[in-house]
């Protein structure tokens, strides 16, 4: 059954499960639920789920914190595929459904998020119902998204211009790695190591933040060029007729 149905995704929205079992492993949970589901949306940034998320201040951050404190850790584990928990089978199931409804037969990122919504309970119900996310209205603006191309160009761009300010800050962190990892071992506090970075860099605190989590190890000159490539592609997206400011 989630053969067939896996046959129907969108890139995006396989890239959701990929980025869901990442998670899993990270966090050394030997199965897939709803609440890794919802942090694969989160991370996936192409799609629309993603910036309504955000919208609604739910960040990877915030919300693997909240899955930390109420789902129990072990140690990391890399080998082999895990398994579904039946409440996140049900969850694929009712994204068919969705899709359906809405007149598709493909499962984009917004009809996961449409069922990882209808999850009344259980973790990842819990971790929007702490990070006080209004399920009903975020729902109705995925629904605006589906239906609306403009509505949804509108969150592609910005999901786009999230990215390329991630992509900015590693390249930043990438030509100056040493005084990064000063900066952060000079902080007393981990609030202190953001201030630190942001001012280094001359970025937005929350950018230092994902700079600090980023192992600078994997700054090497071939991500360099892959994330410079990227950002090209990113502002081409954003405005193709300024592809001077993409070199």
């Amino acid at each position: 059954m989630l053969g067939v149905m896996f046959e129907r995704f969108t890139d995006g929205a396989r890239q959701v499960i990929v980025l869901a079992q990442d998670e899993a492993r990270t966090l050394g949970h030997n199965y897939i639920g709803v609440e890794h589901l919802l942090l694969g949306l989160l991370r996936e940034e192409s799609g629309a789920a993603s910036p309504i998320l955000r919208s609604f201040d739910v960040t990877p951050e915030l919300a693997r914190n909240e899955i930390l404190r109420i789902v129990p850790t072990a140690a990391p584990i890399t080998q082999g595929q895990k398994p579904f928990t039946p409440s996140a089978k049900r969850v694929l199931e009712r994204a068919l459904r969705e899709g359906l409804s809405l007149g598709t037969n493909h499962i984009n990122t917004e009809h996961l998020l449409l069922a990882v919504l209808s999850e009344t309970d259980g973790p990842s119900a819990a971790v929007l119902g702490a990070l006080g996310a209004d399920t009903e209205a975020m729902r109705e603006m995925v629904l605006a998204a589906a239906r609306d191309p403009s509505t949804k160009a509108r969150l592609g761009r910005s999901a786009a211009e999230r990215a390329l300010k991630h992509i900015d800050a590693r390249l930043a962190a990438a030509q100056a790695p040493e005084q990064v990892l000063r900066a952060t071992l000079a902080a007393k506090t981990d609030d202190a190591a953001g201030d630190a970075v942001a001012e280094l860099l001359n970025i937005e605190r929350w950018l230092a933040e994902f700079v600090i989590r980023q192992p600078l190890i994997t700054f090497t000159a071939e991500h360099v060029t892959v994330m410079q490539e990227h950002r090209r592609h990113l502002i081409e997206r954003l405005d193709p007729n300024n592809r001077q400011a993409a070199d």
